[in-house]
């Protein structure tokens, strides 16, 4: 992780989406652990109510931190769907992308 992404860890933005959360769960440990989907999805959103349930499934793979270094967590590849382009596709010129 950069040092510009690691600094957006600490903006107004993700700490007023994670207050949301712990006021709408009572506490950080019950929204990790049991705060229902639904509930999550109302107070921050459908993405961070998302991962939540990957971690609690155990869909992440986390990287223990070291020497005063922050351990990371990152989401399991979900596999993508394979989708076949129409015969129109193909059929396309130069012309239609000008």
């Amino acid at each position: 992780m950069s040092l510009a992404s690691e600094q957006g860890l600490y903006s107004s933005k993700i700490w007023e989406t994670y207050n949301r959360v712990v006021r709408a769960s009572g506490n950080e440990f019950s929204a990790l652990i049991d705060t229902p989907e639904e509930v999550l999805r109302e107070a921050a959103s459908d993405t961070v109510a998302r991962l939540v349930m990957k971690l609690r499934r155990k869909e992440v793979d986390i990287v223990p931190g070291f020497d005063g270094t922050y351990g990371r967590i990152s989401v399991k590849e979900e596999p993508k769907e394979e989708t076949r382009e129409t015969d129109e596709t193909w059929r396309r010129g130069l012309q239609d992308f000008l």
